[in-house]
This record gives C-alpha cells, structure tokens and sequence, in this order.
C-alpha cells in the first residue's frame, strides 16, 4: 500500500445520518485527511486490520457490536499481535445518550475520548477531536 501522509480516520456509525453528518465535520475542521467511514462494526474491525488509523471515532450504542467491545476487540489483538508492528490508534467514542456508565469508564483511559452527540454537546466531540 503506497504512503499517505494524510491524517487517516475511520468512523464506525451504524446511523447513516449521523455517519455522514460526522464525516463532513471531520473533513471541515481537518484540511489534510483521509475519512472512511462504514455502518457496519465488523467491517470496521476488518478495515482496522487492514489499513493503519490516526484516528478511530466509534458509535457506543450500536446493535451488532458497541463501540466500546469493537476498541476492546482491537486493543487485544493490537497488544498480542499488532499488525505489521502498528500501534494501536486513538479512539474517539460516540455516544447519543447523554449518560451511559461504560463511556464514563473508557474515558478515564489516555487514548480514548468520549463525548456526547446531544444537540446540546454537539460541539464538545469536535473540541476533542482538535486536541487529539
């Protein structure tokens, strides 16, 4: 695969809407990035084994497999056989709930960041996107 020196990022929604809707954030406030996006968890997982990340932002609540069981998925197989030596990349967990214990506890971790896709948090994800 040849180098791309764009940020690459994959979000994983099983919301189209929402999916598209984060896509054209993304886009909007990074200038030199690579989105790929996918509804479905485990092509997500896939695309992750394939392809090396900067960046992945994770629908919580999703009804095959949660955002949080995905990155839990790959922080595993990363730490016992990473892929062609990568690191595992950090994680920007989505949730639409505006309380939900399991983000509470993923977000004490360095390398994710949870926020909320409230209308009322709409931009708080996006300020944590900038610091990543």
């Amino acid at each position: 695969m040849p180098f791309d020196p764009r940020k690459q990022i994959l979000v994983v929604d099983d919301d189209v809407l929402v999916l598209r809707l984060v896509r054209e954030a993304v886009e909007a406030l990074i200038e030199d990035c690579s989105v790929d996006t996918t509804p479905n968890p485990e092509y997500g997982f896939e695309m992750i084994l394939r392809k090396p990340y900067d960046l992945l932002i994770l629908d919580f609540a999703m009804a095959q497999l949660d955002g949080a069981s995905l990155y839990s998925l790959v922080s595993k197989l990363f730490s016992i056989h990473p892929p062609e030596g990568r690191k595992i990349p950090p994680m920007l967990l989505l949730s639409g709930f505006g309380f939900h214990p399991a983000p509470r506890n993923f977000s004490a971790r360095r390398e994710c960041a949870v926020s909320s896709q409230s209308r009322s948090r709409s931009t708080g994800w996006l300020r944590k996107l900038r610091r990543l």
